[in-house]
């Protein structure tokens, strides 16, 4: 398995970067109700969630634009979403590839890609340690990782030493993702540091390529393009950090493609780091050679 997480896999996607006008994977926003109320999530709860019928037709027509992949995810808690069940049937019966993000404190029977699983103290941890358990024990297939946001150096260890025998394709170390420089220079080196150490001692060990994308940041989002993001409104928003930008909507606007790249955004109010900070350092470099090339 690869040492970091995400780190380039827009590379496999060239043919794509001319156009720019077909996203390679879609999130989809099954519900916005969740279980727990983590201090540092964005979004705002509530009863909503992605009936099954425009679930089939939202990924059909994502299918048509050129999406590859399906990431379920929040939000709220995916699993939570009331036609989850019948969701998940269909995508396995249709060998649909998709993946969930979930605090896993509802156990599955289907056959994603992969599953990760967010650990947090204030979970349900006995009831999550033996659906991750359960899980595997009838499925060793499906990628299955744990999940931790680091806010102090000392999280490392004591993560890792409360997880590391759990039967887990990886054990990832997220930073928090924020408006504002959430760590100073000198945690991140002494955190990545840590990070190596763990990672050199254990190969279940992912670090987040995050870590080493602390300062950047970008005066328009280059790779946007890449992911679309759909709540279960039909709703496509600028992407998954930006909820509250709404570009259009997947079942009432001809090219949502084209209101999406058309959007401008306050670059400003992006997370740093961003989930889309390697792929913008590609479609940079990607754009920054083309304009040479053709001057």
């Amino acid at each position: 398995m690869t040492k970091y997480i995400n780190k380039d896999k827009l590379l496999y996607y060239q043919e794509r970067f001319e156009s720019r006008n077909r996203p390679i994977s879609a999130e989809m926003i099954m519900t916005n109700f969740c279980n727990y109320d983590c201090e540092y999530c964005r979004y705002k709860h509530g009863k909503g969630y992605f009936k099954f019928e425009d679930f089939k037709k939202a990924v059909r027509k994502l299918q048509g634009i050129g999406v590859k992949g399906f990431i379920l995810t929040g939000g709220g808690e995916p699993l939570l979403n009331p036609d989850i069940e019948k969701i998940l049937n269909w995508l396995d019966e249709n060998k649909i590839p998709y993946g969930i993000n979930t605090n896993f404190t509802k156990y599955i029977e289907n056959n994603p890609k992969w599953v990760k699983v967010s650990l947090h103290d204030n979970y349900d941890l006995e009831n999550v340690i033996s659906n991750i358990k359960r899980f595997r024990s009838r499925n060793r297939e499906t990628v299955l990782g744990i999940q931790a946001i680091i806010e102090d150096i000392e999280d490392i260890e004591k993560f890792y030493n409360k997880y590391k025998d759990l039967d887990v394709d990886y054990i990832a170390f997220r930073p928090l993702e924020v408006q504002y420089k959430a760590y100073k220079d000198k945690e991140v080196e002494k955190i990545v540091k840590e990070l190596e150490k763990l990672r050199n001692k254990d190969d279940k060990v992912l670090i987040n390529y995050k870590w080493y994308m602390m300062d950047k940041k970008f005066e328009k989002c280059y790779a946007n393009w890449t992911i679309i993001t759909v709540d279960y409104l039909g709703d496509v928003w600028y992407c998954c950090h930006k909820p509250q930008e709404i570009v259009g909507n997947l079942f009432k606007d001809k090219d949502i493609m084209k209101l999406k790249r058309e959007w401008t955004s306050d670059m400003s109010k992006c997370d740093i780091p961003c989930r889309m900070t390697c792929n913008n350092i590609i479609m940079k470099e990607y754009r920054e050679i083309e304009h040479i090339e053709f001057m």
